[in-house]
Order: structure tokens, then sequence, then C-alpha cells
């Protein structure tokens, strides 16, 4: 298999799970308050549950997740539980204090787009460097870039398919930040806060600070899947409870 067949396996394998289940890791060298341990559960269409606990002993709360059945959509972050306005609502709340951990595996187990989609699977000029084993499993190893991405390094399980080691290094530009302001300032995220009760000015509070986030910087993450388990049974209350 050439590099872009190895991807394009991936999408597949990824794209027909009934369910995926792993635990991880995500280091952040140039903000390790960032720095945590993940767990996702996944169930084919659309329950997801996202859990991360902060490394750094200064960080405000060390327990934070994400959770949806498919219907209710909530988030517990600092010791406080509450529901979202509805998916890309949630998922915009926790991709910052995640290090985007929680759209880097949710954008290529979910068949439909959402909002803050960093489809790092997009990727582009790809080559192979030499296999690697990784988390004991032997890993192709392919590095390439996309629209989004300057540097993208993959480690692919090379008898399943499955991701067990991701490295991203972004660089924000102003255009690049005046385009992450654009889908803040979207209808579709404002109509969900609104539907759900959410007031006027605190629509437009929120929506202020997330486009004040966005500063031209340089930032890379690594994320190591050190467990991944596809296609076992997973406990429907795991989407109804943090």
């Amino acid at each position: 298999m050439n590099e872009q067949e190895i991807i394009s396996k991936v999408r597949e394998v990824y794209g027909h799970l009934d369910s995926y289940n792993d635990t991880g890791s995500v280091e952040s060298p140039d903000n390790h308050v960032l720095e945590s341990e993940f767990t996702t559960y996944f169930k084919r269409p659309n329950k997801f549950h996202f859990h991360w606990s902060y490394l750094d002993p200064s960080a405000r709360s060390k327990e934070c997740a994400v959770w949806t059945d498919g219907t209710t959509f909530n988030e517990s972050y600092f010791g406080k539980s509450r529901q979202a306005a509805g998916f890309s609502q949630m998922m915009w709340g926790a991709t910052g204090v995640s290090a985007n951990a929680v759209n880097t595996i949710s954008n290529i187990l979910f068949s439909e787009p959402h909002e803050m989609r960093n489809e790092w699977h997009n990727i582009t000029g790809v080559h192979f460097l030499p296999v690697t084993v990784v988390n004991d499993v032997e890993c192709f190893h392919l590095v390439g870039t996309n629209k989004h991405i300057d540097d993208i390094a993959i480690w692919v399980d090379k008898s399943e398919f499955l991701i067990r080691r991701l490295e991203h290094r972004t660089v924000m530009t102003d255009e690049d930040c005046s385009r992450m302001i654009d889908e803040v300032e979207t209808e579709l995220l404002r109509n969900e806060m609104k539907n759900s009760g959410i007031s006027s000015e605190a629509i437009e509070s929120t929506l202020t600070d997330l486009a004040s986030s966005f500063v031209p910087c340089s930032y890379s993450h690594i994320y190591n899947y050190k467990t991944v388990n596809v296609n076992q049974p997973i406990a429907d209350s795991l989407f109804t409870a943090p």
C-alpha cells in the first residue's frame, strides 16, 4: 500500500466502527498546563463521551468531560456540570481546554461534519518514514500537511489501521485568526444557544470571549493513544452521566 491508500484505509476503518474506546495522553510543549490523560467512548451513530484529567498540579480543576446520548449535550468543567445548547457548542467549549484532543478523535469517528472540525486525516504531501513500534504495536509512520495544520505526523497500526500516535504543529496567522472568528460567529452556534434558553446578552458575551482567544501563535500537540478497543460492548449509561 502507498501512503494515500493507508490514510484512505484509516478513514474507512473508523467510518465503519460500531463502537470505539481509548485511553491516552496529550502533551503540549508550548503549554504544559494543558497536558492531560483522556478516555474516549463512542457508539454509532452519535453517542460520545470524552473525559480528561489535567496532569499539572496548578490546573484549576483536575477533571473535565463532555458527553452526549445523541439528544442531550453535556459538559463538566471545574467541578460544575451543565447542559450545552447542542453538539457544536459542547465541542467548542472543550476544544481549547482539551488541547484539541476532543476534536482530534471525534472528527474521524463522526460521519457528519461539525463545528471546529480539524480534519488531520485529510492530509496531503504524505510520505513514509521508517516503521516504528508505538505502545508495543508496529506502526506505519507517515508525515504530511493540510490546509489547517502545517506539520502532521501519524503512526498507524499496521494490522488494524488504528491511530496509535499523532503529532500536530500549527502556525496561527492573522488570516487564520480571522477565519476562526468567522466560524465562531455562525448562525448555527447562535441558534443552538438561543434554543437552549441562553439570553442574547450571554450569547454575545460568550462569542466575544471565544473570538478574543484567537491570536497569532505557533503551537504543537502530541496525542498518544495507549489503548484502543473497537466494536466492544459499551454501556449506554456512559453517555448520560459524566
